[in-house]
């Protein structure tokens, strides 16, 4: 047991060895006022930093921003000036380019027609008649024009023309047939409206023979001349024309 001397020694030991060791800092008391001051100081950070980030992406309901479009009406006339031409295509038949509307342009469709008081059953009876116009050669005249198909009158009148051998025929003939063509194209369509009407409803579209043998009358072949559809188309301006004076 200890003594009473001994037992304030150790008390005294003890109240020492509680104080703080010197080498060992302890903590400051933290001023409340400095502790708003940063807290409002981060709040504010984080705002701003929330908006930054906010603007950097789109919001989710804002697609990409679409260009505005112009429209820009252009008057049927400029339109119409720039344009090429249509073209139309007709033949005997109806192909790739020739619609069946169109084939009524073809000589060999059926359109009787009366000249001198003599009938003839399509354009191309009547050409191929008048290679033998005359009293010489009336026989080959009457041959061909019974014919019932414009392909059998243009055959046979083909195979007469070639087997005379007449000089002065031929020649006559080259000289001649732009206009004798000229001469059955008008009366075709002056003796039937409907065809007229329908010739009229072109329009300017250029008007192409898509034969495809025929260099001269046609146009479809290289370096033709599509002879035949000028001469629709000339045709086609003087009904016009005359219908409007």
């Amino acid at each position: 047991m200890k003594s009473s001397d001994e037992e304030a020694e150790y008390i005294e030991d003890s109240e020492e060895s509680d104080s703080c060791d010197p080498d060992i800092d302890e903590p400051e008391e933290e001023d409340d006022e400095a502790k708003e001051v940063d807290l409002e100081a981060y709040l504010k950070w984080r705002a701003e930093d929330e908006k930054a980030q906010k603007q950097a992406q789109p919001l989710p309901s804002q697609g990409p921003k679409e260009e505005k479009v112009v429209k820009i009406q252009i008057a049927p006339e400029i339109i119409a000036k720039n344009q090429e031409p249509k073209i139309i295509y007709f033949y005997d038949k109806k192909s790739e380019r020739v619609q069946e509307s169109n084939i009524y342009l073809n000589n060999f469709h059926e359109s009787p027609f009366v000249i001198e008081g003599i009938t003839y059953p399509t354009v191309e009876h009547y050409y191929q008649c008048m290679k033998f116009a005359g009293p010489k050669y009336k026989q080959h005249f009457e041959n061909v024009l019974k014919e019932k198909t414009p392909d059998n009158a243009k055959d046979l009148a083909t195979k007469i023309f070639h087997s005379l051998k007449d000089d002065d025929l031929i020649v006559h003939w080259e000289e001649a047939k732009i206009g004798v063509m000229r001469k059955a194209l008008h009366e075709k369509f002056t003796q039937h409206s409907d065809l007229l009407s329908r010739l009229l409803s072109t329009g300017n579209a250029k008007l192409i023979e898509d034969s495809p043998f025929d260099s001269f009358w046609g146009g479809f072949l290289p370096n033709s001349k599509n002879i035949l559809g000028i001469l629709l188309m000339q045709l086609r301006n003087e009904k016009r024309e005359k219908a409007t004076s």
